[in-house]
């Protein structure tokens, strides 16, 4: 089958199914939505603009002759796309909501009962072919996302119903001029109501790619007039901040989507936006500054370089030039600094036992370096692995991961020693973010890939997102929800995803470990030993950690009474000459 315009639609999808097993809905449809979600969503009057006739034309003629257009690779206009797909849906020879539905659908909207408008919308989309469901999941939904955008692109649900609902919906015969006048507000209304209400007709929308196993796309955000560079999960998940390369922030509800908030720091561009309780810490080359994410008040701001920060215990560590400051948590006082022979310190991260912090640099001779967490003392420069500098580290069981600007790389938390180098990403990448079992990388080639911590291979690659390079990626976990990814990138958007927190690894006792199939298996003798040896060697520690607590105790006790001590004498003093006097 070579023709696609003016042929059925349960036809259309059979044959694409040939070829392309997964799919739900026609290939055309599928790859139009897809180079205007990546490249056209914040374009103002979407839809309503025009294409080029002869380009679309042109479009049309080809896939009519079997050719699957690729609009990402051909860097089509988003306009003729949007006029192509429209073309489409005119095309078929029975409209998506068909024709036999016709008097149901404009009377369907017709009821002040919203309860049951609603009921009757539903029932009459499950009543459509399974084809023409699939394909309404995908149009309804992504026209939402676009209306998403409306305050940059200007196509709320009202203006994007006149353009689309033409095409979703007309009388077999066309009808009289009457009846077309009567009855074609009520369709653009009709189709209105399901743009503002798509999750609540669609809670599971058609995707144009196949990883929904994994992520399905949930929203696209336009707001930033910049780059945006980074991310940060606010108060209770509630919000994610986001700084965009002018060090413009924008504060978004996690549920609804919409911006609520938009504020100037002062600091210029943003290196660090990160969640330290609950505080927002923001860091640029002229200060740190400190927020309190529930109501995003300042609370303090503090003057000078700072690259990264980092929770190491009841301490706030901060990378900086040539040094590293150490805050107290609770008040921001300063409380040290470790000198460094490094440029920059660009990323910090405490290991599980906390007594090292793991630093990335710009030094090209060692890019890892760490420190004792404790004395602050250099323990250990790492020159195996990367090349270039480190952006970024995250946690995950035994091993801590490091994004850099050559490549990822899985090192042993204890043994500081390189498990793995992974080269997945053409060029930097600049985050780590875990999910479950699970990780996230964001690059400068503008793919996010999804990774299996235990197998350290690339399960997953969401490429259609974003046009530029992805900066950043944070989890929300809200309650009873399904986790989300925010992603941030230079193409000035932020792109939501559905996610799952997988885990693979079992519960199994201190004799077992899991292997890389997520299964238990038995330690030998020697690994045992070794075990109880380690754990005996951390109960140790962690005894020495409490006296060294006790004796903090016992000192500020006696400073506190010597206080006491020294008021009651000043007091006294003060009585004796006022009975002079």
């Amino acid at each position: 089958m070579s023709k696609v315009f003016g042929v059925p639609l349960e036809t259309l999808v059979a044959s694409d199914k040939k070829k392309h097993h997964h799919i739900q809905v026609p290939y055309v449809l599928q790859q139009a939505v897809r180079l205007i979600v990546r490249n056209g969503i914040d374009n103002e009057g979407i839809f309503r603009i025009s294409g080029n006739k002869e380009k679309v034309a042109s479009y049309v003629e080809a896939i009519n002759k079997g050719v699957e257009l690729d609009f990402v690779k051909d860097r089509a206009n988003p306009n003729d796309v949007a006029s192509l797909l429209k073309q489409f849906l005119r095309e078929l020879p029975d409209p998506l909501l068909t024709f036999s539905k016709y008097n149901q659908w404009i009377k369907s909207y017709e009821t002040s009962d919203l309860d049951e408008q609603r009921d009757t919308i539903i029932n009459l989309i499950k009543g459509l072919p399974e084809a023409n469901q699939a394909t309404l999941r995908l149009i309804i939904p992504f026209m939402g996302r676009i209306a998403m955008n409306s305050s940059i692109n200007k196509m709320d649900s009202g203006n994007l119903s006149k353009t689309i609902g033409p095409n979703l919906l007309w009388k077999e015969g066309g009808g009289d001029s009457i009846d077309y006048l009567v009855n074609s507000s009520k369709i653009n209304d009709l189709v209105q109501y399901m743009v503002d209400n798509y999750r609540l007709l669609f809670p599971e929308s058609v995707g144009f790619d196949y990883n929904s196993e994994y992520a399905s796309f949930e929203a696209k955000l336009f707001g930033h007039g910049r780059s945006v560079q980074c991310l940060a999960a606010g108060f209770k998940d509630l919000h994610v901040w986001s700084a965009d390369s002018n060090g413009a922030i924008r504060i978004w509800d996690t549920t609804t989507h919409r911006m609520v908030k938009e504020m100037d720091p002062g600091q210029g561009r943003l290196f660090t936006m990160s969640k330290i309780g609950d505080r927002i810490w923001t860091a640029s080359q002229k200060s740190v500054k400190v927020w309190n994410a529930e109501d995003f008040s300042l609370v303090k701001e503090i003057s000078g370089f700072g690259y990264c920060v980092a929770q190491v215990e009841n301490s706030v560590w901060v990378g900086s030039e040539g040094k590293i400051l150490i805050f107290n948590l609770k008040s921001l006082e300063l409380e040290r600094e470790i000198e460094t022979d490094r440029e920059v310190v660009m990323s910090l991260i405490v290991d599980d036992s906390g007594k090292y912090v793991w630093g990335g640099t710009t030094s090209r001779k060692a890019p890892i370096a760490v420190w004792e967490s404790e004395s602050g003392r250099l323990f250990k420069e790492i020159s195996d692995g990367h090349k270039k500098k480190v952006n970024s580290f995250v946690k995950h069981g035994q091993h801590i991961w490091s994004a850099a600007d050559d490549f990822i790389c899985v090192w042993d938390a204890q043994s500081m020693g390189l498990v793995k180098k992974m080269e997945a990403h053409e060029g930097a990448v600049y985050g780590l973010t875990v999910f479950g079992d699970l990780l996230w990388s964001c690059s400068w080639d503008t793919t996010i890939r999804i990774w299996d911590a235990h197998t350290m291979e690339t399960v997953c690659e969401l490429r259609d997102y974003h046009s530029d390079c992805v900066s950043a990626v944070v989890s929300v976990q809200l309650e009873n929800a399904k986790p989300q990814a925010w992603s941030g990138s230079w193409d000035k958007s932020i792109c939501i995803f559905n996610t799952s927190l997988i885990f693979k690894t079992k519960p199994v006792n201190g004799h077992h470990r899991v292997n890389p199939d997520g299964n238990a298996e038995k330690l030998t003798k020697d690994e045992i030993s070794l075990k109880t040896t380690q754990l005996t060697e951390k109960s140790r520690d962690l005894q020495q950690r409490k006296l060294l607590l006790d004796e903090r105790k016992k000192r500020l006790m006696e400073r506190k009474a010597e206080a006491e001590a020294k008021k009651q004498e000043l007091l006294l003093r003060k009585a004796q000459l006022e009975a002079r006097r």
